[in-house]
């Protein structure tokens, strides 16, 4: 059995692992600023009346 590519595997598989959590993250954390700004324009709104 040949394990020669093995570490370099590991290496790309690590990298890759990484990048894909990097890209998660900035997709999720993005437009936060934006998102707490709906939020507490919402809570701080007066409620309607009928």
């Amino acid at each position: 059995m040949r394990n020669e590519g093995t570490p370099i595997y590991s290496l790309l598989r690590n990298i890759g692992s990484s990048v894909g959590l990097s890209l998660v993250q900035m997709l999720l954390t993005k437009d936060r600023a934006r998102v707490h700004e709906v939020l507490v324009s919402f809570a701080l709104r007066p409620a309607y009346r009928r």
